[in-house]
């Protein structure tokens, strides 16, 4: 049972690094279905509006995008974060009460206003665009 989990989370985590599109011109299920659900809990739990929203209905390439992103976010700031716990480790004890806080501070500020950016980035792009074409994929025409 615990072999089992552990080889399905292995697996979800290797197709989250896969490409958003396959070289056969499908798209990666797992963002696709982080996106979806992504968007679900967004509109239906959380109430928020598709305007403020980091998730679409939108088309399913602008989801598999949405999902990449959000899975991209809590990797840079754990990323972002890992000097600070270098440093927390290396410092003497009497240097870090005060310098290691202003730093922790400091990188807090930074990766909020980093988080800001790429919200309002993400919100205002040209992919939410009804007409945007994908440079990399190309929709299935019935």
């Amino acid at each position: 049972m615990f072999l089992s989990l552990l080889s399905n989370m292995l697996r979800t985590l290797q197709e989250i690094f896969e490409p958003q599109v396959s070289a056969s011109n499908t798209l990666n299920p797992t963002l696709l279905s982080i996106g979806q659900r992504g968007y679900e809990i967004q509109s239906k739990y959380l109430m928020i509006s598709d305007q403020y929203g980091l998730f679409t209905s939108g088309p399913p390439r602008l989801q598999v995008y949405q999902g990449f992103v959000f899975f991209f976010l809590p990797c840079m700031l754990v990323a972002s974060f890992i000097p600070l716990v270098f440093m927390g480790v290396v410092m003497p004890g009497e240097t870090r009460s005060g310098k290691f806080w202003v730093l922790v501070l400091v990188q807090a500020l930074l990766v909020g206003f980093a988080w800001a950016i790429i919200w309002v980035t993400e919100c205002s792009g040209k992919r939410r665009s009804p007409d945007y074409v994908w440079p990399d994929w190309k929709a299935r025409v019935d």
